[in-house]
């Protein structure tokens, strides 16, 4: 048990738990499901018992919740028969299995008022899961707004386009960072944008999130837009040239979507097929959620 609370103080310490992404996922979808703290739950340590964990693993850990992936192996033959002896004794579970529930949206606002120098706003919506089409369409709004800390002076530009950096970092003297938030789950997401800066501006960060937010609906200039949609493109093709993330994609469809064959190259073309119109569709029809830290 100390050495599991040592552990969870070690990642609060280094953002984790208690954090703006545990508080925005919290008013999203409540105290349950993708709701909780990733940290998790401080108290519920001293209820851990031997019992408890061995009925963790007896319900959890199981062939059906099992999927074994590998890169580079020179016999499949002699990996699955590697991999048979060393997991033959785990058995199927006596009952059902444990259905994991969709995560309920909610929503709302979230003020957490502790007297700091910074205040940091977010304004989120509700999105789709990443097995849906509309998810190429948040992927390219993720890098039309991006990140202000995506810029490089002197390097090779990247950043420079994004409208957090462009609208926001270099216009607005008190907004200190930008930066647009896009994560996706097996049933749902969340995409908005996060301005922090001083908490004397606090009700410009608020008005200034709501505003960019607002812009989105409006017609997207082609320049822009098909330059969001290269970056996109581009960032999946290098993703896709580490091994890893090769093997992630390919049992992700072997998973999910029940099929052998790499989405990539049919996500490359939802991209380029993707237009202006189709962002005002999916923004006139987000529930939104508000939270101020």
């Amino acid at each position: 048990m100390g050495k599991i609370q040592q552990e969870i103080d070690e990642y609060l310490k280094m953002g984790g738990g208690d954090d703006l992404n545990d508080n925005i996922m919290k008013t999203a979808f409540g105290v349950k499901g993708l709701g909780m703290p990733l940290g998790g739950i401080k108290q519920n340590i001293l209820r851990l018992t031997p019992n408890t964990l061995q009925k963790f693993q007896r319900d959890m850990i199981h062939p059906e919740n099992i999927y074994v992936c590998a890169a580079g192996i020179d016999n499949h033959s002699d990996f699955v028969q590697f991999v048979k002896t060393q997991l033959s004794f785990i058995q199927p579970p006596s009952i059902k299995p444990l259905q994991r529930e969709p995560s309920e949206y909610f929503g709302g606002e979230f003020i957490n008022d502790i007297g700091a120098e910074e205040a940091t706003v977010a304004l989120a919506f509700k999105t789709v899961s990443w097995k849906e089409k509309d998810i190429y369409t948040f992927q390219v709004l993720n890098t039309l707004l991006g990140s202000s800390a995506s810029f490089s002076t002197g390097g090779p530009g990247k950043g420079m386009h994004s409208r957090a950096t462009k609208n926001l970092l270099n216009r607005l003297s008190y907004v200190d960072s930008a930066n647009a938030l896009c994560t996706c789950f097996s049933d749902t997401g969340l995409f908005g944008l996060i301005l922090s800066g001083p908490s004397t501006n606090a009700n410009e960060l608020l008005r200034s999130t709501m505003d960019e937010i607002k812009l989105l609906a409006d017609p997207i200039p082609a320049i822009e837009l098909q330059r969001a949609k290269n970056i996109t493109k581009s960032n999946i093709l290098m993703a896709l040239e580490r091994q890893k993330d090769r093997l992630e994609e390919s049992v992700k469809n072997v998973r999910d979507l029940v099929y052998i064959c790499l989405e990539s190259l049919n996500r490359l073309k939802r991209l380029e097929d993707l237009l202006s119109m189709n962002i005002v569709r999916i923004l006139t029809k987000s529930q939104q959620i508000m939270l101020i830290r």
